[in-house]
């Protein structure tokens, strides 16, 4: 399955402000005050790809040397 993760640092769309404080408002409701959220413009992430190549019946990482061995077996 194709899944990606993408991210970003400084000044965020207002849909996806939205959804970051939306977040940590949760967040704070859960933990209470062992919780501090950045600011916003601090929030940021790493692009993760996750894809998987499907070899016979063995499922293997796409972007990353698993020295030939499968990540995982169905």
């Amino acid at each position: 399955m194709p899944f990606s993760f993408v991210s970003y640092y400084g000044k965020k769309e207002p849909l996806l402000a939205s959804i970051l404080s939306n977040l940590q408002d949760q967040i704070l409701d859960i933990l209470d005050d062992r919780f501090r959220p950045y600011s916003l413009e601090q929030i940021h992430g790493t692009i993760i790809g996750l894809e998987t190549i499907k070899i016979h019946d063995q499922i293997f990482g796409k972007w990353c040397d698993n020295q030939g061995k499968a990540v995982q077996t169905p």
